[in-house]
């Protein structure tokens, strides 16, 4: 059986990395401390064709901290307010905070760690040895653990929706000096209680932040097979509980607690287990022969063939599930009738938590039918494993504090009856989805505010929003209105319109809409969307198909694009991904497989449709493999209209086909 080449979960394809995508070898990992007590984990670059290790490192998201402007003034702001009116009177008392975070090293951190990783491999020896001037080039290539809850703020006093309102960016930043943005409004408790725990010498804040990541690192190889037996392993609850009860009595007491867990999915829906779990599965599963291991541990390191096995689960679960990272601060307890913790307890014991990147899976229903179909597969472990690692960086804002709580444009209190108050602040918010689409698909935005006041000249000011602002002024633009013997100080208006790439503006005549002096969240009309395409090598191979390409159509910009994923057998990979981005109002696609025989040349199958499900597997027909020649000579006309898209990826005019599709996939286009 040819050697099958294991590809795990594909990281998202990220709007701007360095370089190609790395790939990084699990047995090269190296951890230094640096003279301020920062924890560095490096991994160095794998050599694909050699045993040897890399001279090249690339370091994990470390030194979580305040953004700063270019002046160098921290990017925080605590404000307590109050009025001389009372509160039945149009008075109001409070405060807001705001604050951007960033990770990262600077230029004298980095130049010690690049010292202190040169010498401590100087005289190590195993793979060590060819290491002789060992350089740090970047950091690893990491994505967001998940589309949303990847970056979150963990607060008592914020998370109460009666009296604070909190607004986080969902994703991490994944680049180093990216900002993330935190911005919240308080009534005159919150912001007592607050403010006590920033000054009264308190051991922590109670505000905390994380972040949480995903990469790949790439395994050694191992001799030995791991057969998945699908008739077995059958998600529905009846199966399941049948397969239990026919255990002898030590793995019943043994997966006893997990028998419980799984009673409780069946019986609230919540069809969602956290990494333990997932564990204990993936071990009885193994123990009862239904995940069947093999590695011959007399030619290879004992502890490298156990690691393989053990991450081998991340293969198994992001087949059956969509796996999603929550620092291990979410709502388990909820879920199982317990009251839910105070953020406020056992803190030590959640940012312990939150640093081990606890995953919880989420099966996905789709992918489980599509593996018991298959009935049984074999992995051959020959080849080197890329494996999906998590990583997490947590902070309490306490521990930044003291450095700004002196600083009075960081920490103020003020009367809003003062002069300076006549100012009023808008801020337009950048939507964390749009820093994927930035530099590939979005060019800039443009806000124009205008404000008319009961006397004098109307306020009028327009900005730009583009990755370079973005980088250096985060994800806020604001604008300041001197409010002056303006009493007409509650309204304000503002138009949006994105320069898309390929000369779209959009929308292309904008309206004057009503803001809200809470802020306005600017969201792009595109969305990216993670395709997944997985196929049988072995059985493609048996078919004669040397390459299966996966063909999309679907909206961008009101028009219809084409995007082509290929699977070539001969390169061993099974699974590949790729990043489109699709309209936001478009619920669907469609799409077709495209299967090159060696003999045959292309065989381009009919179109089909998918409803917000980024997962296709390719399934060769059954006609197909028995030869039917009514059934042959079909594709092999189709697949000789297969035409190229032109340059930009939309298709040429006359080609489209998404018009026959308007009622399955529910596009709604303004055809104005």
């Amino acid at each position: 059986m040819q050697t099958l080449k294991i590809a795990l979960i594909a990281l998202f394809a990220l709007t701007l990395n360095w370089g190609n995508a790395q790939l990084l070898d699990y047995q090269n990992k190296v951890e230094v401390v640096l003279n301020d007590g920062i924890k560095m984990v490096m991994y160095g670059r794998a050599n694909s064709l050699s045993t040897t290790f890399s001279e090249e490192y690339y370091y994990l998201p470390v030194n979580l901290k305040l953004g700063v402007k270019p002046d160098g003034t921290p990017e925080f702001l605590f404000v307590k307010y109050t009025t001389e009116e009372k509160a039945d009177q149009g008075g109001t008392q409070g405060a807001i905070m705001h604050f951007l975070m960033e990770w990262g090293l600077s230029a004298a951190q980095l130049a010690e760690a690049q010292a202190k990783l040169k010498a401590k491999l100087q005289g190590m020896g195993g793979n060590f040895i060819n290491v002789k001037n060992p350089k740090i080039i970047g950091p690893v290539d990491v994505s967001a653990a998940s589309e949303s809850g990847s970056f979150k703020v963990i607060s008592a006093t914020l998370g109460d929706d009666k009296s604070a309102k909190t607004v986080t960016s969902g994703k991490a930043s994944t680049m180093p000096g990216q900002k993330v943005a935190v911005a919240s409004k308080m009534d005159k408790y919150s912001a007592q209680l607050l403010a006590a725990t920033f000054e009264k010498n308190r051991s922590i804040t109670d505000v905390s932040l994380e972040m949480n990541f995903k990469y790949n690192v790439l395994f050694p190889a191992v001799d030995g097979t791991i057969t998945l037996d699908w008739e077995k392993i059958n998600f529905s609850f009846e199966h399941f509980s049948a397969y239990y009860e026919k255990q002898d009595e030590r793995v019943r007491k043994k997966y006893q607690f997990l028998w419980i867990k799984w009673t409780n999915i069946e019986k609230t829906g919540k069809k969602i287990i956290n990494q333990s779990d997932a564990h204990s599965l993936y071990e009885f599963l193994s123990e009862t022969k239904a995940i069947d291991i093999r590695i011959d541990k007399n030619i290879v390191d004992s502890k490298i063939a156990d690691d393989v096995v053990d991450n081998f689960m991340q293969v198994f679960m992001g087949s059956i599930s969509d796996a999603n990272t929550d620092g291990g601060l979410g709502d388990e307890a909820a879920e199982e009738g317990a009251a839910p913790q105070n953020p406020l307890n056992d803190q030590a014991t959640k940012d312990q938590l939150a640093a081990q990147g606890e995953v919880r899976y989420t099966f996905n229903s789709t992918k489980i039918k599509t593996k018991i179909s298959k009935k049984k597969e074999v992995y051959n472990l020959k080849l080197r494993i890329a494996v999906p690692m998590y990583c997490s960086l947590a902070g309490n804002l306490g521990t930044w504090y003291d450095g700004v709580k002196n600083n009075k444009k960081c920490v103020s209190s003020v009367n809003l009856n003062d002069k300076f108050y006549q100012h009023r602040d808008i801020n337009f918010i950048v939507d964390n989805k749009v820093k994927d689409v930035f530099e590939t698909e979005v060019n800039y935005v443009t806000v124009n505010v205008r404000k008319k006041r009961s006397s004098g000249n109307e306020f009028n000011e327009q900005k730009t929003i583009d990755w370079e602002y973005m980088k250096k002024s985060g994800a806020v633009a604001q604008f300041t209105y001197a409010r002056g013997e303006d009493k007409n100080s509650d309204d304000y208006q503002y138009k949006i319109q994105w320069s898309l790439r390929g000369g779209v503006l959009y929308p292309e005549n904008p309206i004057w809409e009503k803001g809200d002096w809470q802020g306005v969240t600017l969201t792009c009309p595109m969305v990216p969307r993670n395709m997944e395409f997985e196929a049988d090598l072995e059985e493609l191979k048996k078919a004669g198909i040397t390459r299966a390409t996966l063909q999309m159509r679907y909206m961008k910009h009101g028009k219809e694009f084409e995007t082509n994923i290929p699977i070539t057998v001969s390169k061993g990979e099974a699974l590949v991904s790729k990043k489109v981005f699709i309209d936001e109002d478009t619920p669907g696609y469609a799409y077709r497989l495209i299967l090159t025989h060696k003999e045959k040349g292309k065989l381009a199958l009919d179109w089909e449709t998918k409803i917000n499900d980024d997962y296709v597997y390719a399934t060769i027909p059954q006609k197909l493999i028995d030869n039917d020649k009514e059934f042959w000579d079909k594709l092999i006309d189709q697949g000789k209209t297969i035409l190229e898209p032109n340059a930009d990826g939309s298709v040429k005019t006359g080609t489209e086909i998404l018009g026959n599709f308007l009622d399955a996939i529910k596009i709604f286009i303004d055809k104005k």
